[in-house]
């Protein structure tokens, strides 16, 4: 599974990769890598990568009749299987 900060590197990539122009800002400057970015920018993709795991968790328990112990919630949280 990954980590937030790696499903927040593979989200902003996504975003920044879609579209007519890719890696373009909406009025054609280039988009900063990862790397590039200040802290407070790279903390809110993995405010949004966080916050999408979490209604992906709850969207899967649903789904499954996830009682909480069910493997892809152990899984998540670092508990045995």
């Amino acid at each position: 599974m990954p980590t937030a900060l790696e499903l927040a590197k593979l989200l902003f990539n996504a975003y920044n990769e879609h579209g007519l122009h890719p890696w373009k800002t909406f009025d054609g400057r280039d988009v900063p890598r990862w790397d590039e970015l200040n802290d407070a920018v790279r903390g809110k993709w993995i405010a949004a990568a966080i916050a999408a795991d979490r209604w992906l968790m709850n969207e899967a328990r649903k789904q499954l009749s996830c009682d909480g112990t069910c493997a892809y919630r152990c899984a998540r949280d670092g508990s045995p299987v």
